[in-house]
């Protein structure tokens, strides 16, 4: 079960969801709250997973994007990716021809689940596509933010985590997107962006809380959670400001819908970006 610390200085965005979908798991999402989900885990083999050792540098070469061949006609072939981490994870060896099947189970399984959870527990939303990131990153703290993602001006996303290690992931989340852009609105000069969700984003995390790598720059309040292996959390990452500050090996899947699907129009990101420019606008010429 997750440990949480709350923060009374920070509103109470931290719920639990079941295995089901309803209404209001879909509003509570779309809002920027983050869900737990209650009753279920994901299953997986987490002392093998926690003993891999993948080669290459830190940070981004040790996340991957890994679909298995199953899984195909849900993204684009991964084959070139498969083939990368083959190479920095498993020997050509007999031993590590053996692990190297094994862990394809294991990917399959775990996106299974994974894609059957978002199918459960958010039924409305149509997801088109899957993306299934593999971190095999050890995290030792990275700074709050709040999520700049492709297309956001186009496409909403569904983002599941899940806890792969064996010792709990140590996450922490802060205020929602409005109040630290209420905050630095002029020293980020957003009004520059109030069609261009990605970058309004890009800029307020920078001015906001610094550069992405360094977990105690940022002053802002949070509250802490502690996720135990295959614990299952999903957060509307680019609504609400975040951040890993301790684990071994995690998934993180995108699964990216249209706007139209939310229950509360006015909490897509496009059209906050525009109300909060709007409504700036307005102050400053009153």
């Amino acid at each position: 079960m997750v440990i949480i610390h709350r923060n009374p200085t920070v509103a109470d965005t931290i719920f639990e969801v079941g295995p089901t979908g309803s209404p209001e798991a879909h509003r509570s999402y779309e809002a920027g709250n983050l869900l737990v989900l209650r009753g279920l885990k994901v299953d997986a083999d987490f002392a093998f997973l926690d003993a891999m050792q993948v080669g290459g540098e830190e940070n981004k070469h040790k996340k991957f994007f890994l679909t298995h061949p199953q899984h195909y006609a849900l993204e684009r072939n991964r084959d070139v990716e498969w083939r990368d981490f083959r190479r920095l994870a498993f020997p050509h060896t007999w031993s590590g021809r053996r692990a190297y099947r094994y862990f394809r189970a294991q990917v399959l399984s775990v996106n299974t689940q994974i894609a059957e959870i978002a199918r459960r527990v958010f039924p409305r939303y149509r997801t088109h596509a899957q993306m299934i990131a593999w971190k095999f990153q050890h995290v030792r703290g990275e700074n709050l933010h709040i999520d700049n993602i492709d297309q956001c001006e186009r496409w909403a996303r569904l983002r599941i985590f899940v806890n792969l290690g064996r010792s709990a992931r140590i996450w922490a989340i802060s205020h929602h997107l409005r109040k630290f852009a209420d905050d630095h609105f002029e020293a980020a000069g957003l009004a520059r962006y109030a069609d261009k969700p990605y970058e309004f984003n890009q800029t307020l995390s920078a001015v906001a809380f610094g550069e992405s790598q360094k977990a105690a720059l940022s002053a802002a309040p949070r509250h802490y959670l502690y996720f135990e292996p295959g614990e299952v959390w999903f957060l509307n990452s680019m609504v609400s400001a975040h951040q890993v500050l301790y684990g071994t090996r995690a998934a993180i899947a995108t699964f990216p819908f249209s706007y139209d699907d939310y229950e509360c129009p006015d909490e897509a990101l496009p059209r906050i970006v525009d109300q909060l420019c709007r409504a700036r606008a307005r102050a400053t010429t009153s």
